[in-house]
């Protein structure tokens, strides 16, 4: 039997150390890690929903 991957999608600004560190972490916890690396102007867009 083969065990299912959790998939998780993170959007972040590429210089951000927190972020990097975070989506390294979750990967070496058996997660798929979708990133997407975005823009100041997209991210605010995005943390503003």
């Amino acid at each position: 039997m083969i065990a299912q991957m959790t998939e998780v999608t993170a959007y972040k600004r590429i210089t951000c150390g927190c972020c990097n560190n975070w989506c390294q972490y979750t990967k070496q916890n058996e997660c798929r890690v979708i990133v997407h690396n975005v823009n100041d102007a997209m991210f605010v867009d995005i943390t503003d929903l």
